[in-house]
């Protein structure tokens, strides 16, 4: 019985030791999974970028440009040399350029933008294999013209005082941030959006509809009488109402369309995003498209996840739809798209999933649903933002890691069950000696070592128990009955 125990834990252990080396064997040996350089076996690094001298803030007026303010590739090095690309990241009215010169040596930054203000951009290097590594916070200031102001005296012969001072706060803000709305063919509906004045003094606002005009009512007109275009006066710390009428017209076709109305303060330009979905006159079903909170932020290469319900607003029966949702940019700009066919009774509800591409720029985006049936095409849209991504650790890293904790626990497993073993050995060689002093009559002495061994053996863990229980157990019989023939009229071990 000892033989066999210990051949069962000389083969745990040898299987754990296999599965160990195997696991290393294949992180380790197989260049392909791990990304070895072609020169020999070495795990591709991520670039790194120099803290010790990060890049400087940035400044300049509204309406000019600072062009090769610096050069990447003197903050940003690859140990392997590889040749860098950079993205930038956090800005959205502030123009960033990255030009690469001298074969990709040099990678010159520059700035531009009309808009006053300050925004926080990241510069991320990205090597061959898509390792990357983050820049420090690099601050964008972008002055606003400076404003003469004077001050009348009061009474005769005093001069007047006169003083400058730099506007740099966003002048006005919208209310919402995008205007989304469903109509079907020849129906028409009134939105409005919200315009705060955050500044003290009045501002005057210019509101170019042209990009929207063909979704407005052909009636729509503004107080001066204009139809795209309309300027606004709004007093210091005031807000301005603007309702607008828009109308899906007969000649457009049953779809989504992503459009945006401009706002310009001096030298500050906003987009609000208009996102009208037009549905056939006659539908056979409504479509609604949802996407919860929890979803509305993402980074590239997570899960959307979107639901989509369909239920049935005439006629009966099974009826056989075309589904197809698409992923678009703020531009109308298609980046994902699917398509499939379902049948629909009365209603449906149906969760798609979309793995967001890795390489999916940061900013807003539209999923779009669309059905189509015979005689009609139903429509809706809902929106959502990619945020940028924190550099994260490589995937040959994270794999060495998990390797390594999972043969740590490999180890530890082992190293637990030779001491078990050992231990069950040495208990096994206790019942062993114990028959030897029973052999030999020395009754009180097999006691003594029994009392010990079942120490040991109620320490062992319970599968190890059960590879000497028997034996325990078959001792313990033994020695009642040795006992009991020595001192028939006690009872001095409890059965166990």
């Amino acid at each position: 019985m000892r033989t066999q125990t210990e051949r069962k834990h000389l083969l745990g252990a040898v299987f754990f030791v296999l599965l160990a080396l195997s696991l290393f064997a294949l992180l380790f040996l197989t260049p392909k999974l791990m990304g070895f350089v072609a020169t020999g076996v070495t795990i591709n690094s991520p670039p790194t970028f120099n803290h010790s001298t990060p890049i400087p803030n940035q400044s300049f007026d509204a309406g000019s440009t600072i062009s090769n303010a610096f050069d990447l590739d003197d903050y940003f090095s690859d140990a392997e040399s590889s040749t860098l690309s950079y993205k930038s990241f956090g800005n959205s009215s502030i123009t960033t350029t990255i030009s690469p010169s001298g074969g990709n040596i040099h990678h010159l930054v520059s700035f531009s933008s009309s808009n006053t203000g300050s925004e926080i951009i990241l510069f991320y290097a990205y090597d061959g294999q898509n390792a990357n590594a983050s820049s420090n916070n690099v601050t964008v200031t972008v002055n606003g013209t400076n404003v003469t102001t004077t001050t009348e005296s009061g009474g005769g012969g005093g001069g007047g005082g006169g003083g400058t001072r730099r506007i740099t706060k966003d002048p006005f803000s919208l209310v919402p941030d995008v205007l989304k709305l469903g109509l079907k063919q020849g129906e028409s509906i009134t939105e409005s959006f919200t315009i705060k004045n955050n500044l003290d003094e009045a501002i005057t606002v210019t509101i170019d509809f042209r990009e929207v005009a063909e979704l407005l009512s052909p009636s729509s007109k503004f107080p001066s009488g204009a139809e795209t275009k309309e300027n606004i006066i709004i007093g210091g710390k005031k807000e301005k109402q603007i309702s607008l009428e828009f109308f899906a017209r007969e000649n457009l076709p049953p779809d989504v369309y992503i459009r945006s109305i401009s706002l310009k303060s001096g030298t500050t330009t906003k987009s609000l995003p208009v996102i009208l979905s037009i549905n056939s006159r006659d539908i056979l079903f409504s479509i609604f498209l949802t996407i919860q909170d929890k979803y509305r932020k993402l980074h590239s290469g997570e899960m959307l996840v979107a639901e989509i319900n369909l239920a049935r607003v005439s006629g009966t029966g099974n009826t056989g739809v075309d589904l197809e949702t698409e992923i678009r940019d703020i531009l109308g700009n298609i980046v994902l798209r699917d398509a499939g066919s379902v049948s629909v009774n009365n209603t449906i509800y149906i969760k798609k999933l979309f793995v967001l591409p890795q390489d999916i720029a940061p900013g807003k985006y539209v999923l779009v649903a669309k059905i189509s049936y015979a005689g009609g095409i139903s429509v809706d849209a809902d929106t959502f933002e990619i945020a940028p991504s924190a550099p994260g650790l490589p995937w040959p890293i994270l794999l060495i890691i998990l390797a390594s904790v999972f043969s740590l626990f490999l180890a530890g497993r082992l190293i637990f069950i030779i001491i078990a073993a050992r231990k069950v050995k040495d208990v096994s060689q206790m019942i062993a000696e114990a028959y030897a002093l029973l052999r030999s009559e020395k009754v009180v002495e097999a006691l003594a070592l029994y009392r010990e061994l079942r120490e040991r053996f109620d320490s062992l863990p319970s599968y190890a128990k059960k590879k000497i229980w028997n034996d325990s157990k078959l001792l313990n019989e033994r020695l009642r009955q040795a006992y009991r023939k020595i001192h028939p009229e006690e009872e001095v071990m409890e059965r166990r």
